[in-house]
């Protein structure tokens, strides 16, 4: 951090004394106007942010051209006060900027948690214990979910923070999220399984069962098998001891778990890795369906926020940019809708899945899925500098309904440049409408903006309100 400030004002002395002890005594009053500035670099989330503030300022204090000054200077003392300060000045004028615009609040630091808590039968957890620490293992925050097992936890440090949720009776639930500025991260559905799983049997044996699924490929949907690996807790990376491993045979796969959670990471040569996070119960077991995209065209190194596992939030816009939707099995047909809102812009959905612009394919919907999971994926060949896209999924399933069935749908959406998988989005839970509007995507500089809103439309009132809200 630079600081530095400068007083501008007049400077008045009025001193004491008489025949035999000339100048005994001092006041000088020094007051005006102080003009300050401090510059503070968050390399984490690529802000500057610099503060400026203007205001009235009286400092007094003992002469030290006096006997008494002079005698304390002497002896490493000062009498001197600050009377107005930038704390009780009666005017003062402040003034925030980050990468030199003006905000009215500073945005670092004001991440935030959107959690749900439910058990493995999709029930609410009210008053289950959410701690999150930082990657050292210092507690940040402590909160507690309400009466409809919902958290909001605000004033977030950025960058990976861990999570662990408590509930009587259920086993401990770890999770790991990445915080942005100003942003609310909202997390896949919190399912904690009981204590009491631990000691059921099924045919896997005691306290087990499998999690299986499908392997298919983001372009066209195709079944294909990839190697796989199992680390314990949700969004577990790297550094996470790999529980379990093996290969899809035939576009599926299945392994044996005890319960708990885990995350799955899907690896094949030639794709980015996909991960899935998965709850094991004895009850029944888990189907986890996964998508994996190929590595695009132009290259698309990653931007990097300090943590090669976790998304970096930009795309790369000298590469290709693929997007891919996935749900579960309500609704039964959700529609991604791609649009850009400059130049010649355009609208990729089921009734226009390729766009063309001077002869040559910019955009198309690789894959339009009507029957439950996904995946609908678009892909962008390359971008045109100065334009916006925007991204919006739709419940056609609920085109004429108002109800919050997008929202409890598990929807994910993925965001890869190049050869990485740069942002994720989980629906917000519980929210009603039928129209998820997703994010934003400034293609000068590749950065990508959560929006995160919901609306409900009219059956094909696409047009009209993409029209009226972009």
């Amino acid at each position: 951090e630079l600081a530095a400030e400068v007083k501008v004002g007049p400077k008045l002395e009025l001193s004491l004394g008489w025949t035999a002890f000339d100048h005994l005594i001092g006041v000088d009053a020094f007051g005006g106007v102080c003009i300050s500035g401090a510059l503070t670099a968050h390399p984490d989330a690529k802000l500057l942010c610099i503060d400026g503030s203007v205001y009235l300022f009286l400092e007094l204090g003992l002469s030290e051209d006096t006997k008494l000054g002079g005698f304390l200077k002497d002896h490493g003392w000062e009498a001197r006060a600050d009377v107005i300060n930038s704390d009780n000045t009666p005017w003062q004028l402040n003034a925030h900027f980050e990468n030199f615009k003006k905000v009215d609040a500073c945005t670092y630091g004001n991440g935030k948690l959107s959690i749900h808590v439910k058990d493995a039968d999709d029930k609410s957890i009210k008053q289950a214990l959410i701690k999150v620490y930082d990657l050292s293992g210092n507690r940040i925050k402590t909160v507690s979910t309400d009466s409809t097992g919902k958290a909001e936890i605000g004033d977030l440090p950025l960058g990976s923070v861990k999570i662990e949720i408590k509930a009587t009776g259920y086993k401990i639930f770890n999770d790991r999220q990445l915080i942005r500025s100003n942003q609310t991260t909202y997390c896949e559905a919190v399912l904690m399984v009981s204590r009491n799983d631990e000691g059921s049997s099924n045919e896997t044996g005691t306290g087990s069962n499998y999690v299986t699924g499908t392997v298919k490929d983001a372009a066209t949907g195709s079944l294909i098998d990839a190697s796989f690996k199992v680390r314990k807790g949700y969004n577990a990376f790297g550094d996470a001891e790999v529980v379990a491993e093996g290969v899809s045979e035939n576009g599926r796969y299945k392994v044996t778990l005890p319960v708990g959670y885990y995350t799955l990471v899907f690896s094949k040569d030639g794709y980015v890795d996909s991960k899935v996070n998965a709850v094991v119960k004895a009850a029944s077991p888990t189907t986890k369906n996964v998508v994996i995209s190929t590595e695009l065209g132009g290259g698309g190194e990653d931007t990097g926020n300090g943590d090669s596992d976790v998304p970096s939030g930009n795309v790369n816009t000298a590469a290709d940019m693929r997007v891919v939707l996935t749900w579960g099995v309500d609704p039964e047909d959700l529609d991604s809708h791609l649009l850009s809102t400059d130049f010649s812009g355009y609208h990729i959905y089921f009734s226009n899945m390729d766009v063309y612009r001077d002869g040559e394919k910019v955009a198309n919907l690789d894959v339009d899925d009507t029957t439950s999971y996904g995946p609908e994926t678009t892909t962008v060949f390359g971008f045109k500098d100065g334009e916006k896209l925007s991204y919006y999924v739709h419940d056609y399933t609920n085109r004429d309904v108002s109800g919050d069935y997008m929202s409890n749908s598990g929807a994910h959406v993925v965001v890869y440049s190049g050869s990485n998988e740069v942002a994720s989005f989980n629906t917000p839970i519980g929210v009603e409408g039928n129209l998820w509007h997703v994010f934003d995507l400034n293609t000068t500089t590749g950065e990508i903006t959560p929006v995160n809103t919901y609306s409900t439309i009219g059956e094909d009132d696409y047009d009209t309100y993409f029209i009226n809200n972009n």
